[in-house]
């Protein structure tokens, strides 16, 4: 950490860091500099550190942040657990996973400016880098039984333009927070011994969209409540195929807050047209 470096006014920081962007409560649609830790699927909302440099210019209740990240770091996935994520099929197979060559061309960047609205916090940001989790690109069958073999994965390029607010209204904390997302187009291919059967699209450029909404309270006697409704998961992607997750989460601490107890729910809705059967 270097402050005042060249002006008063900015700050570099240089080595592995956690680039924490977002107002939401950990579900951040926006926070996407490092990539996912869910070694531990109990604590699905960890991230990793990424090596990176990053420079923030102060100019009165507002700051300007540029992030400069050489190269992708993947996401982290449970110990023989890659089935929940892949399928079964591609987790009992052999794999290739191609990591972008470590060149100028292929680092990430991005940027965010935050201030104040009145007594709410707002920023708005932009990320140009990959997809931190990887799309199958190729899949490789047996000529035989036409069952898979092998096949090969590969992480797509992505812009993300994003905007966030929080404040407090009548002692309710609100946030909100939303990430427009502009993927790279990848094809998928299938080969048949050494012939290719045919492609398709694994994910398309269309533009589509992720937010997060919530809001907290302590109500009289210490009980904290905590909500969010979060539309598109880390792991969603394209448009139209985003999935809909409604967290809520219930706190209280006892014996002179040496003691705090907990209690959770996540649903997960898929499609609205029939949530009965897509839960």
């Amino acid at each position: 950490d270097v402050y005042g470096f060249l002006f008063d006014q900015l700050d570099i920081r240089v080595g592995k860091q956690r680039i924490n962007w977002g107002t939401a409560d950990k579900l951040n649609p926006t926070d996407n500099l490092n990539p996912n830790d869910f070694s531990d699927l109990v604590d699905f909302t960890d991230k990793l550190p990424s090596w990176a440099f990053t420079g923030t210019w102060y100019f009165g209740d507002s700051r300007l942040t540029g992030v400069w990240l050489p190269a992708l770091s993947p996401v982290l996935l449970p110990r023989n657990g890659a089935s929940l994520f892949l399928g079964p099929e591609l987790s009992s197979l052999s794999n290739d996973l191609n990591l972008p060559a470590h060149t100028p061309g292929n680092s990430m960047f991005a940027f965010k400016y935050t201030g104040l609205l009145g007594k709410w916090d707002y920023s708005i940001s932009y990320f140009n880098g990959y997809d931190d989790f990887p799309l199958l690109r190729r899949m490789n069958l047996d000529a035989a039984s036409l069952r898979p073999v092998s096949f090969d994965m590969t992480f797509p390029r992505m812009q993300v333009a994003g905007a966030d607010l929080a404040g407090e209204f009548q002692g309710i904390g609100l946030w909100a927070e939303t990430a427009l997302v502009f993927p790279e187009e990848l094809k998928r291919t299938t080969r048949i011994g050494p012939n290719t059967a045919g492609s398709t699209t694994a994910l398309d450029d269309k533009p589509y969209l992720k937010w997060t909404l919530g809001g907290d309270y302590t109500f009289p006697g210490g009980w904290y409540l905590n909500a969010q409704w979060m539309h598109g998961f880390d792991i969603d992607r394209g448009a139209g195929k985003l999935h809909d997750y409604l967290f809520a989460r219930v706190e209280q601490s006892f014996w002179r807050e040496n003691v705090k107890a907990e209690a959770g729910a996540a649903l997960e809705v898929s499609e609205w047209n029939n949530p009965g059967d897509h839960y």
